[in-house]
């Protein structure tokens, strides 16, 4: 062992003896806002895998319409159907003509209800379903349709509501 039981105890409690001091000195604010925890860590979750994250201001999202926080790619085709009361949280354009552009919405509707939506919009509009609809109530699904040169992948994935463990600290 690299130091006694009873030696890192007397360690931890000078650091906190220590620390409870600075409670009531000038810089006891600074000390608290240094420790505590990054609040954009709930909020602030990543998009994809090439490490842009959805903007989380309440000043973004009150310049939106339906309190959206993110703005659609100017390139956005008007025809994709789009769920009512979704709200845009994330958009990343297209890099090039080749590459698609990405947008992700968030609604408190069941996965299920959703699917259905784009379902019958796409077969209401003309859409040809190239990748019928797939996954459950709980799971993931995904539906793709195409109409005219335009593709468009729908993927539903469950709101997640569960926050990352805090940091160990060694013993």
């Amino acid at each position: 062992m690299l130091f006694s039981k009873s030696a890192r105890l007397a360690s931890l409690t000078c650091l906190l003896l220590a620390v409870t001091a600075c409670a009531n000195s000038p810089n006891a604010q600074q000390l608290e806002r240094t420790l505590a925890a990054d609040p954009e860590l709930e909020t602030n979750r990543p998009f994809s895998n090439s490490g842009t994250s959805a903007p989380s201001t309440d000043s973004a999202r009150q310049n939106q319409p339906n309190g959206a926080i993110a703005q659609l790619p100017p390139d956005f085709p008007s025809e994709i159907p789009r769920y009512p009361e979704a709200q845009l949280v994330a958009s990343v354009p297209a890099e090039n003509e080749s590459s698609p552009s990405e947008t992700r919405w968030v609604t408190g509707d069941p996965i299920n209800v959703v699917q259905s939506f784009y379902k019958k919009e796409f077969q209401s509009n003309n859409w040809q379903i190239v990748n019928p609809p797939s996954g459950g109530e709980t799971d993931n699904a995904t539906i793709e349709a195409r109409r005219n040169d335009l593709l468009v992948k729908i993927a539903i994935a469950p709101r997640t509501t569960s926050t990352p463990p805090p940091n160990a600290t060694p013993t």
